[in-house]
């Protein structure tokens, strides 16, 4: 009789559990699709799961994490249920396709119209510096395309370039700033705050 292997990480262990028939046809089908064995796509779903959880448990330390509650992540998925279903009825993909990028870009918009109605702020404009709003938005748009070009995003290149000719550019003029602060209201609150 061989000697018994020692308890590694890298050894497998025997395990059984029942499942319904629906859950053994899907796994097969996943399996198959991946070119594993059934053994092996429920052992790549578990460590699946288990990853996700760290990074749920290290976002909910994370004092960003932390912002994202409940209806912030509702919000999320309804962006990409929009623009999944968006592309699938178009058949095409956003990055090779005019008509889905524009498809993608309404629905990403469509969804956060539609929340943000649902939860109205109760401001007044003139209380509001249009400095103020132009911080947040550039700040937004900072760390969107800051964590864009962390994936390669080309288009970083092309806004550093355009933040360095807006920052040598003049100021506006007092009613161009009134003008765009009340198109940067509409845009947040959905209706005229003056």
């Amino acid at each position: 009789m061989p000697a018994k292997l020692p308890e590694t990480e890298g050894r497998r262990h025997a395990m059984g559990f029942r499942t319904t028939l629906e859950g053994k046809n899907r796994l097969e089908e996943a399996a198959r699709l991946s070119g594993r064995s059934v053994s092996q796509e429920i052992e790549a779903r578990l460590e699946h799961t288990f990853m996700l959880d760290k990074i749920e448990d290290a976002l909910k330390k994370n004092p960003i994490g932390k912002m994202i509650d409940g209806d912030t992540e509702s919000m999320f998925r309804n962006m990409t249920t929009a623009v999944g279903a968006a592309m699938a009825y178009l058949n095409k993909s956003w990055k090779n396709d005019v008509f889905a990028r524009m498809a993608f870009r309404a629905g990403v918009e469509a969804v956060m119209d539609t929340i943000f109605l649902k939860h109205p702020l109760n401001i007044e404009g003139s209380g509001i510096a249009l400095a103020d709003l132009k911080k947040a938005q550039e700040t937004g748009t900072l760390y969107g395309r800051l964590l864009a070009a962390s994936q390669d995003n080309p288009a970083v290149e092309g806004w550093l370039s355009q933040r360095a000719a807006e920052l040598g550019a003049t100021e506006n003029s007092e009613r161009d700033a009134d003008a765009e602060k009340a198109k940067l209201l509409k845009y947040l609150v959905g209706t005229d705050a003056a």
